[in-house]
């Protein structure tokens, strides 16, 4: 589970460089969005609701990461998920809309 410090760094520093996106997709109201982050290095995050976010993936590299996005369209492609697990809080988090 990330540390409040580093939670709070990676709010305040935001993504460091839009070139190192993976991809950014938008699937049956999820946005799917994977890139580098200066706290926590590759990850993998699911919009819904406009603005809650999920982070369901974090990578050692860019081709993982790359692969995790796919699996991630994917899923939100061929199904639309409620439920799905969080490796920021380390816990099963509610997708849904109400």
């Amino acid at each position: 589970m990330d540390t409040f410090e580093s939670l709070l760094f990676g709010i305040a520093m935001g993504k460091n460089n839009r070139s190192e996106d993976v991809g950014n997709d938008t699937i049956n109201g999820y946005t799917i969005d994977t890139c580098y982050t200066i706290d926590q290095g590759w990850e993998t995050a699911v919009w819904y609701k406009n603005s809650e976010i999920v982070i369901v993936g974090r990578y050692p590299d860019k081709e993982t990461a790359a692969q995790g996005h796919r699996e991630w369209v994917e899923t939100c492609t061929t199904n639309k998920p409620m439920m799905v697990y969080s490796v920021q809080t380390d816990r099963f988090e509610s997708l849904r809309e109400d």
